[in-house]
């Protein structure tokens, strides 16, 4: 509970522990950090679309700019921000809304609602198997390649580990990656099963890319 009660001071929380990487919708912060974005982006659009005043496409551009940046490199979200209300800056009952809005938003992401199916994945010692299964079935292939990595590198011999990495890059578009992971485990794989599920996915990949 204290963990996620400071959250808001983390420098996780605002991208500042990798400010390069790209934004995450899909973590525990996500969706309330992304409607945050929404509702800068919204308010300074229409903020400057609904006065008639020298500069304001140049306003609508930047801010348009910066909200892209900002999901690229997600250490850009304080800048978006503070770009967000400068623009707002002369229409008060809009920055006001924005702001109440955005406060809101930002208290939901520091005390995000507990996940009792990630909160039991994380006390399991961050299993990797377990954790490239929950995120696979939920779409996320950069969350399951990661765990799928560290899967297939403590396998002793290619299996299913080194096939759910090679399903992640394909997902991820890693097409020859991809190809060249499955067939290590139709090659190198001791177990019978592991085997015939990467022959079955490298069939299906060709069929796929007909």
């Amino acid at each position: 509970m204290a963990r996620r009660m400071s959250s808001a001071t983390d420098l996780s929380f605002w991208g500042l522990d990798a400010p390069l990487a790209t934004f995450d919708a899909h973590g525990p912060c996500g969706p309330a950090l992304l409607g945050a974005r929404g509702v800068l982006l919204a308010a300074a659009w229409w903020s400057q679309a609904t006065r008639e005043a020298p500069g304001r496409q140049r306003w609508i551009a930047a801010v348009g700019a910066a909200f892209i940046a900002s999901l690229e490199a997600r250490g850009l979200l304080l800048p978006f921000a503070l770009l967000s209300m400068f623009a707002m800056a002369r229409s008060p009952r809009t920055l006001a809304i924005a702001a109440v809005t955005v406060v809101l938003c930002f208290l939901a992401a520091a005390r995000p609602a507990p996940s009792p199916v990630i909160d039991d994945l994380l006390r399991a010692d961050a299993d990797p198997v377990a954790l490239t299964r929950f995120w696979s079935m939920r779409d996320n292939a950069y969350r399951a390649r990661f765990w799928a990595a560290r899967w297939a590198a403590a396998e002793h011999d290619p299996g299913e580990g080194r096939l759910a990495l090679a399903r992640a890059d394909w997902a991820l578009g890693h097409v020859d990656e991809a190809r060249r992971l499955a067939a290590q485990v139709v090659a190198g794989a001791t177990d019978g099963a592991a085997r015939q599920l990467a022959s079955a996915q490298l069939a299906a990949w060709v069929d796929e890319r007909r």
